[in-house]
């Protein structure tokens, strides 16, 4: 069975989060500190380790560096009260497969914590990762993505996508579930999409093509994808970025761009939720 390590410094939140997660079958063991939670992570092998940023002892970002020194390829999946713009850019910096704020409902706990179980850390192998996403998922995914790059903004919100994608938020969300990742990631990658190409087309800066507040969002969201190459184009771009990292999703989305997709703004959503893999 999967095992989870929760972390955190209040003993409620343990006991809460270990008795939602065990109600979906998994094995569950907390701890209130890095200490603790350094020490059965040394005689017990974890699928995934949750951790709250502020701990008695020491930060969560700290217990992550420690583990890694140890050599603990534990992934660990952020879950805070107390998060902030540095924090996340740390976290990723240092390898936490996602970065979430408390208050979460039960069902988003369960949805965070299964997309920490799908993430691959380094040096995981495909054979040793659940089992790939359809062709299906992923064609669909691509889709509802491709919609993105139809809109004549920059669609801020999933309320906003759906909108123009002709479908609706819960479509989106199940679209990409099936496929294995994060709507929010999904959003941010087709948005970046748009405006490289928009980008491409126009000359003008990133800044200018995307309705954020400052350049620090989109600093985060570049630090968020690995940095990724811009310099060289779209594809470039795709085949480097860390926001979605299945290889099946990006091959599906990059033909998606080469057959002209995108410029089809009725993709009918809905209409795809019954198709057979093919």
């Amino acid at each position: 069975m999967v095992r989870i390590l929760v972390t955190d410094n209040d003993e409620a939140t343990v006991g809460e989060f270990a008795s939602i997660l065990r109600h979906e079958e998994f094995l569950v063991d907390g701890a209130t500190t890095s200490r603790d939670a350094l020490a059965l992570l040394e005689r017990t092998p974890f699928h995934l380790a949750l951790t709250e940023l502020q701990l008695p002892d020491a930060s969560g970002l700290s217990l992550i560096e420690r583990a890694r020194t140890r050599g603990i390829r534990t992934p660990f999946l952020i879950v805070t009260a107390s998060g902030s713009y540095q924090s996340a850019i740390e976290a990723v910096r240092i390898g936490a497969v996602d970065y979430v704020e408390k208050p979460l409902t039960r069902s988003e706990l369960v949805e965070v914590v299964r997309r920490g179980l799908r993430a691959r850390t380094p040096g995981t192998s495909a054979s040793e990762s659940d089992r790939p996403v359809t062709r299906h998922a992923a064609r669909r995914w691509a889709w509802a993505v491709a919609t993105i790059l139809t809109s004549g903004s920059d669609l801020r919100t999933l309320a906003a996508w759906a909108r123009h994608a002709g479908a609706s938020v819960a479509v989106l969300k199940n679209t990409c579930r099936l496929a294995d990742v994060s709507p929010r990631r999904s959003l941010i990658l087709g948005r970046l999409v748009r405006a490289l190409l928009d980008q491409q087309r126009y000359g003008l800066r990133l800044e200018d093509l995307l309705d954020v507040h400052d350049q620090r969002t989109i600093t985060s969201w570049l630090t968020l994808a690995g940095r990724p190459r811009l310099d060289t184009g779209v594809d470039a771009f795709l085949l480097t970025q860390l926001l979605v990292p299945d290889p099946t999703l990006i091959d599906e989305l990059r033909c998606a761009l080469a057959r002209g997709c995108y410029l089809d703004a009725t993709l009918d959503l809905d209409a795809q939720e019954d198709g057979n893999d093919g």
